[in-house]
Parts: C-alpha cells; structure tokens; sequence
C-alpha cells in the first residue's frame, strides 16, 4: 500500500496484491473521492467520501490517536534504509506459538523524523508481512480529479 498526501486535502492511495487484478486507487480530490483500477476511476457516493474525507483530516491533521504503547528498537535497517524502528505487540496468552504473535513496527527516517514504513508481521520474523505501508512525501506530486468519471452505482 502506498499512500501520497498533499495537503490540505488530496490522497491517492494505492493498493497491490497477488490477490487482486491490479492496482487498487483511491482518491480524495477536496470534497470528492473516487476508486478505480488501471486509471479507470468512478466517483464514489457521498457516504462513503465523508469516510475518506475524515480519514484523510485525520492523517494530515494532527498525531494519531490510541496507538498503544511502542518500544524504541533504536536503528534499524529496512528495505534497505537506515532508520529508526518502533514496536508494539498483540498481547499473547501464554503457550501461544510465537509465529502467531504479530507486532506493528514504524520504521521512522531519522533525519526528517516522519514514518517510512508500517509493518504488521509475525514477531518472530517468520513470513511476509500481513501488512507493509509505504509512506512518500514528494514534492512533485499531483493529484488531479478523473475527468467524467461515471458515478458508483450502489449494487
């Protein structure tokens, strides 16, 4: 998932799976939002760009709320970057197979002192990521509303 924010009020957000036929977007244009696959966009319904407008205020508004509770791990190297990494964990019964247990880190620049990567994996270290967000902040970025995007049809 990458996320590109330019304030005060544009978002593309750009999702990629195995498991999806391609690209998923999501853009938030002012007061408008749309999604779309491939560069073929729909205007989303009001209901659901009141979702994304509040998001969006909320990520470029203020520090996030109800986090939990992080430990500095220091330096840390990832995605070859040097950086600095916070973690929290899912607090596991005991006997719980460490594999299952899995932490969020944020991987901050330690230069610039903004988030570089969200990371939810297994502790243990084991596996792919279940989540893995990339944060940008280029300054030649544009986020321009779809031209005749048709409207979502509620299904």
């Amino acid at each position: 998932m990458t996320i590109d924010y330019m304030p005060p009020d544009k978002m593309l957000q750009t999702v990629a799976s195995p498991s999806m036929p391609g690209e998923q977007q999501t853009m938030l244009v002012g007061d408008r939002a749309f999604a779309g696959t491939g560069g073929n966009f729909e205007e989303l319904q009001p209901q659901y760009t009141q979702s994304i407008v509040a998001e969006v205020k909320t990520a470029i508004g203020g520090p996030p709320q109800n986090l939990g509770t992080f430990e500095c791990l220091g330096a840390a190297k990832y995605d070859n970057r040097d950086l600095v990494g916070y973690r929290t964990a899912d607090k596991a019964a005991p006997g719980t197979d460490p594999a299952k247990v899995m932490a969020r880190t944020i991987y901050v620049d330690p230069t610039s002192g903004l988030p570089a990567f969200n990371v939810v994996a297994a502790l243990a270290g084991s596996g792919d990521p279940l989540m893995k967000v990339k944060y940008s902040y280029p300054d030649d970025i544009e986020i321009i509303a779809p031209q005749n995007a048709t409207v979502q049809k509620l299904r």
